[in-house]
């Protein structure tokens, strides 16, 4: 008897991940579990953007906060280009989606650790920060960067949320 695997995640993170199994002979079954959303409130996010030379990093820790960026970007009108900060990513999948974009990929952990990146960054290239992240995303990266005497500014780009009936519906954290 054939084993089954099952996944719960987001449709996209569940498609991406049959896809990867499937090609290894593995059957599965997705349940979507989360999916993710706008932030409520684009405000801060748009009034960084519009500042984003202010900033000496851009640093994010998901391929779909770098995607968020882009869209927020082309929503706004806001070009990327030379003069745009540092980037940081916190793995290859967040680099990639960002290069995607047109920006170039400045540091990268060894380690694809969000305690990574905040450890990593190079404090002499520039201290100021913009975290783009998840609503519920770890805000140990945070700590850490101000630890070594970054200035922060942490703004959730998306947010994610339990799919009713498919999942607890009590707050993820």
């Amino acid at each position: 008897m054939k084993d089954t695997v099952v996944l719960a995640r987001s449709k996209e993170g569940n498609r991406e991940l049959q896809a990867l199994l499937g090609e290894r002979g593995i059957s599965t079954v997705a349940v979507e579990t989360i999916r993710f959303a706008e932030p409520l409130d684009w405000s801060s996010v748009d009034s960084a953007i519009r500042g984003i030379r202010e900033f000496d990093w851009l640093a994010f820790t998901s391929p779909r906060a770098a995607r968020a960026f882009g869209e927020r970007l082309k929503r706004l009108g806001v070009a990327v280009g030379q003069r745009t900060p540092r980037v940081a990513a916190v793995g290859p999948g967040t680099a990639t989606a960002l290069k995607s974009l047109g920006l170039k990929v400045d540091f990268v952990p060894r380690d694809y650790l969000t305690s990574a990146l905040g450890e990593g960054i190079p404090a002499e290239l520039g201290r100021k920060v913009l975290l783009l992240r998840a609503d519920i995303g770890d805000r140990g990266l945070m700590s850490v960067l101000e630890g070594r005497g970054f200035d922060v500014t942490d703004l959730a780009v998306y947010r994610t949320q339990t799919v009713p009936g498919q999942a607890d519906s009590g707050p993820l954290t």
